[in-house]
């Protein structure tokens, strides 16, 4: 009825909170195997595309810290969020699992950690996002077909507020130059070169940027 990879178990098992372990599953079809013990033998053999890691990331414990992360307290099999914005110009969030902890018993801030995304894999995130395109296109289409709704404006704030509220915020004044408000601390309030996304006032007028061309600079 159902095949299990012990190698991973371990590293996906989360506690189910009775002293017991709950195991994440997936349902995976091949409708084109009709018989069972076929569709066994290919179960068996794409068994470990199923339950090992497309994508994985490392950091040091002062990697983490650099980024505003704190890693005390985090654990083997502990479900983290990783922002990768090695895709396109908009960072993706992921949820990923911690797979591995390195401890340097000399320097602790060398301590390595690796997560992987056997929690959600990238293509679902990207699915999501897809998904998610077509549902504001499908709530523009009703909005204009039904003005007077309120309910894509609704689902739009709602959206752009719990992006907001699992953003950092750091508030720079530099006289002569405004303000700069930046979604993780940053060591230079003109340049922000650690941060991901700003917010600037000044002047009389606002601008925003999620992303940097070539040379490092902002793209407003």
């Amino acid at each position: 009825m159902w095949l299990e990879d012990a190698e991973a178990v371990p590293l996906v098992r989360v506690p189910d909170g009775a002293g017991g372990w709950e195991y994440p599953t997936q349902i995976v079809e091949n409708d084109r195997i009709k018989d069972a013990e076929a569709l066994k033998a290919w179960a068996t053999e794409h068994l470990h595309d199923w339950t090992r890691p497309k994508v994985a990331y490392e950091a040091t414990v002062a990697q983490l810290a650099e980024a505003g992360m704190d890693a005390q307290g985090v654990a083997v099999g502990d479900e983290c969020y990783v922002v990768d914005a090695a895709f396109g110009t908009v960072p993706i969030r992921i949820q990923t699992r911690l797979l591995r902890m390195e401890e340097h018993l000399l320097d602790h801030s060398q301590d390595a950690l690796t997560f992987s995304n056997l929690v959600d894999g990238l293509g679902s995130q990207l699915d999501q996002i897809a998904r998610g395109v077509a549902d504001v296109q499908s709530q523009v289409t009703d909005l204009s077909l039904n003005q007077g709704t309120p309910e894509y404006v609704r689902r739009l704030i709602e959206r752009v507020n719990a992006e907001a509220n699992a953003t950092g915020g750091y508030t720079y004044i530099t006289q002569g130059q405004g303000i700069r408000t930046y979604d993780r601390a940053v060591t230079d309030p003109l340049v922000g070169a650690e941060a991901t996304q700003v917010v600037e006032v000044k002047g009389g007028t606002i601008r925003i940027a999620d992303s940097r061309d070539a040379s490092g600079d902002w793209e407003w």
